[in-house]
């Protein structure tokens, strides 16, 4: 039986080699496969963010395929967002046929910018309260609390620590020494449920660690991205006094901590050493960044207008979107029920 080809992809994405260069061309695709059958009046709109604007990256977008019915703006996060919508023909498979796919995709260009930052770098101590974007990034919102037991750790971990820096690494610290790594977890995205179970992905480590942020007055969000070798990962980012973002990777720091055993010496070596990392110690990762990376999304609960729909939509994560969203960021109608599909970037050959 033919294997199916997104499944098939997927795995040559992650076993990528190739080391990144400066400069990468690459490619998003999102795949419906294993179709069998389009009924009459069926329809496939799916969501995916481009990749944005960002100080640690330039990128360049192309060759949008379909055309999309819309590139969306969402201001309050500062994504752009594809709206695909096709109406494929009718058609059922046949006995000696294989099933079909329907592919969107588009072309990018990456320039990465390593980020490098220490605490010399920030004379400021004192935000601009009245900025809109400090505001914004230090309120709670969906899956990010910013009272309650999140609150109340994130005081007692910072109390008579001044310093907005001192404060950000006092929670990083905390968390990279008490949280455990769970790959894949999905029970209780939100900051309150991390914190209680003491364990989650990356994705819900920088969940956390931005709520805890925001509860002392550190703008915070989160940063989804996608490796250049494959695979998807989520860190963090705060603000300083002044308006410099500076990463902060709580996962990722977890592997140099002592006692980290996932990774043979010599893995664990080749892995940093493609990621660009120099340092030695898990604090290397508050304030700086590597290579190998696309950042596809800034923060969470994006919010847009469909064109299609005629109504807003609301998604809590897109990273960057389609199957991968929650909540789901696609509608499919009139196809079979066993397709399956889903989103990657492949870089390189």
């Amino acid at each position: 039986m033919r294997k199916s080809l997104l499944f098939v992809c997927l795995a040559l994405v992650v076993a990528g080699s190739a080391l990144a260069d400066e400069h990468e061309s690459g490619r998003f695709w999102y795949v419906v496969d294993n179709i069998q059958s389009v009924e009459e009046g069926a329809s496939i709109l799916v969501w995916v963010t481009l990749p944005p604007v960002w100080h640690g990256q330039q990128v360049e977008v192309s060759n949008i395929t379909p055309e999309p019915k819309a590139i969306i703006d969402d201001p309050g996060t500062g994504n752009r967002i594809i709206e695909w919508y096709v109406e494929p023909e009718p058609w059922q498979m046949a006995p000696e046929t294989d099933p079909r796919q329907i592919y969107f995709h588009f072309d990018v260009e990456l320039g990465e910018i390593p980020l490098h930052f220490s605490a010399d770098d920030f004379q400021d101590v004192e935000y601009d309260r009245s900025s809109e974007k400090v505001r914004k990034y230090t309120e709670g919102e969906m899956w990010i609390q910013v009272d309650g037991p999140v609150a109340a750790k994130a005081r007692e971990l910072t109390a008579g620590v001044e310093d907005p820096d001192d404060r950000g690494r006092a929670v990083f610290d905390w968390a990279v020494d008490n949280l455990e790594f769970v790959p894949g977890a999905h029970e209780g995205h939100d900051a309150e449920s991390v914190l209680a179970a003491g364990k989650g992905d990356c994705g819900q480590f920088s969940i956390l660690y931005a709520a805890m942020c925001r509860s002392v007055g550190i703008p915070a969000r989160t940063l989804s991205n996608q490796w250049v070798a494959g695979g998807r990962h989520t860190l963090a980012e705060i603000m300083m006094p002044g308006g410099t973002w500076i990463p902060v990777d709580l996962t990722v720091a977890q592997m140099l901590a002592p006692g980290y055993e996932d990774l043979d010496p010599e893995q664990l070596q080749a892995f940093m050493a493609r990621r660009g990392v120099d340092g030695d110690e898990p604090g290397w990762f508050y304030g700086n960044m590597g290579s190998d990376r696309i950042v596809v999304t800034l923060g969470n609960n994006i919010r847009f207008e469909s064109p299609t729909l005629g109504h807003p939509v609301s998604l809590e994560q897109m990273a960057p979107g389609g199957s991968q969203a929650i909540p789901q960021a696609y509608r499919i109608e009139g196809l079979n029920r066993s397709i399956v599909h889903g989103g990657f970037y492949a870089f390189g050959q």
